[in-house]
């Protein structure tokens, strides 16, 4: 026959209120009541030290070592970046000329 499929190009479905729809609208409503934040931070004021950090105030062993720390990082991160960004053939030759 002609139809042996089964068609559901005519079938329109509608969206159901779930709870996690309900669930988000109520996380917008949590959002706009938040306070600010400066009056968030308003009660650590006293123990927060936001002031520049002197590093002339350290040791010297303790800046050699923050240095060194520093480089270490520095170095680990270029290492791993290097392995990564590297070509393949794959990656440079578009499939047309991989075929030849």
């Amino acid at each position: 026959s002609d139809y042996d499929y089964e068609d559901d190009d005519d079938v329109y479905y509608l969206p159901c209120k779930s709870q996690h729809s309900k669930q988000v609208s109520d996380d917008n409503l949590k959002n706009t009541s938040f306070q600010g934040n400066e009056n968030l931070f308003q009660k650590y004021i006293n123990k927060i030290n936001v002031e520049k950090f002197d590093l002339s105030a350290l040791p010297q062993h303790t800046t050699n070592l923050l240095k060194q720390n520093q480089k270490r990082l520095e170095n680990d991160r270029n290492r791993i970046k290097d392995k990564r960004d590297r070509a393949t053939a794959e990656q440079v030759m578009d499939p047309r000329t991989r075929m030849i």
